[in-house]
This record gives structure tokens, sequence and C-alpha cells, in this order.
């Protein structure tokens, strides 16, 4: 009887060791639930932009802008920077008829996007807040056989937005792409006016 006692002992022992080397069960749901909340961001295209056909025989984009990669700067952070969204303005707005033996050139000279925090406090101790600003400045010009510039627009874009400084990661990466979209929309407007001012001779009909 008391070996019998015993042999049970041993196997509670060892179905509770068991159970313990399981590894634990995770919920698959549970899994796609977090996977949801990480955001998804479709590129800024402009397909649904009229083209404008010049006429040239190639378009070329340079961009002369060099991302420093380091704070304050946080356009590298960005889902999509601002310089590419203009690499992809360039690729579906403008459009080179290959007539003549000119070139367009679509140059960026500033896509930076500064980050700046300010600490709250005052009598009501307001909130952290960090504060963005976006900049793009760009330029087109039209080369001739010579490598000599006959005819150029530039637009300037920018915009200011301010955000708590405890804004979640998922939440500024949302608050990043919003404000990429509204500043490539405010060069899209800007742009068009200056090609139509003073590339008008080169815009084919």
């Amino acid at each position: 009887m008391i070996i019998r006692k015993i042999f049970f002992v041993i196997l509670g022992i060892l179905a509770v060791s068991a159970c313990a080397d399981k590894p634990p069960v995770v919920d698959s749901s549970e899994v796609q639930e977090v996977s949801q909340k990480t955001p998804q961001f479709n590129e800024l295209r402009f397909l649904d932009r009229p083209q404008i056909k010049l006429n040239a025989k190639s378009i070329r984009f340079v961009s002369k802008y060099e991302a420093p990669f380091r704070a304050p700067n946080v356009e590298h952070l960005m889902p999509f920077a601002p310089e590419r969204i203009m690499r992809r303005w360039a690729e579906d707005r403008l459009v080179a008829t290959k007539k003549g033996s000119n070139v367009i050139k679509v140059i960026v000279n500033d896509a930076s996007v500064f980050e700046e925090n300010k600490e709250g406090g005052g009598l009501f101790g307001s909130e952290d807040k960090d504060h963005y600003t976006a900049r793009l400045d760009i330029l087109i010009q039209i080369i001739d056989t010579d490598d000599k510039i006959i005819a150029r627009a530039t637009a300037y874009s920018w915009l200011k937005h301010t955000i708590p400084a405890k804004t979640s990661l998922n939440d500024r990466e949302k608050i990043w792409f919003s404000i990429v979209n509204k500043l490539v929309k405010g060069i899209d407007v800007q742009l068009v006016k200056a090609i139509n001012k003073y590339l008008a001779d080169y815009i084919a009909e």
C-alpha cells in the first residue's frame, strides 16, 4: 500500500514536470490583432493627375539634397521620405515627347523634415511637444545641347506641425505620412503654376 502511494506521488511529480516543459500556446488571433495595429501605407503617387507633356528628349531626376540621417532630421525615419515622393511625382506627372534635343532636369534642392523637442511647463504644467518643419525646394530646368539652361521654373512648399511628445510610434508614423502627403500636394500645385508660367513655350499641345 505504501509502495503504491509512493508510485502515485512519483507519477504526479512527472506529470507536473511534463506540463511545465510545454511551451505556452499563443492564440493566432492575438498575433493577428497585434500585427494589424502596425500602420500600413501605400506609396503616394500622382497617377490620378493629368500628365504634363513637355517637348524634350528626356527627363532626368537629380537630388542635391543629402539627408544627414541624424537628429534633428527625421525624413529618413518616415514611411516615405519627401525626396522619394518627388521622384514619383516626376515619373507620374512629367512626360517627354521625344521631340527636339533638349533635356528636362527635375532638381531637388531641399527635402528636409526637422524635429524640435520643446519641454512643457509654465503655470499650468503644459505637456512636452514635438514640432516638425517640412520643406521642399524644387527646380525644373530645360537644358539645350550645349548644356545651357534655356528655361527654368521653381517651386517651394513648407509646413509646420506639432504633436504631443508622448505620441506613440504608430500614431507618429501616421502623422509623418500625413505631413509628407500635404507637403507634396502643396508642391504639386506650385509646380504646375510655375510650369504653365515659365515653361509654357515647351508644353506640348
